[in-house]
């Protein structure tokens, strides 16, 4: 997949990398365009531009939490999901738990 809108970039290997790459062409973009203008033309320039990423953050986060909701809508992946995300905690620690602690924790519930 190609990405025309980010030339002179690497190509993003998910969704977040894109964001940030739009997020640092944005910058670019404002130092371009804000060249010779007032400190107020500036900021509006700058709030047009990152306005634009923060739209695309919103549509990503939304199309990822459809697509979530439709996998965990399948017991089968929600089972799989559960124990990935039981293993991820058990492996990163972000807080001293076994695995008995979390009998009859939800998905949702594991995200958080």
């Amino acid at each position: 997949m190609t990405f025309p809108s980010l030339k002179r970039y690497k190509k993003p290997k998910n969704i977040q990398e894109y964001l940030d790459l739009k997020l640092k062409q944005s910058e670019s973009i404002v130092t371009y365009k804000s060249k010779g203008n007032s400190d107020k033309e500036a900021q509006q320039i700058l709030s047009a531009e990152f306005t634009k990423v923060n739209k695309l953050e919103d549509f990503a986060k939304n199309v990822s939490q459809k697509a979530f909701q439709g996998l965990v809508s399948n017991p089968n992946l929600k089972k799989e999901l559960r124990e990935d995300y039981l293993d991820f905690i058990m492996k990163n620690k972000p807080y001293r738990a076994s695995r008995a602690k979390f009998t009859g924790w939800s998905v949702d519930a594991l995200l958080e």
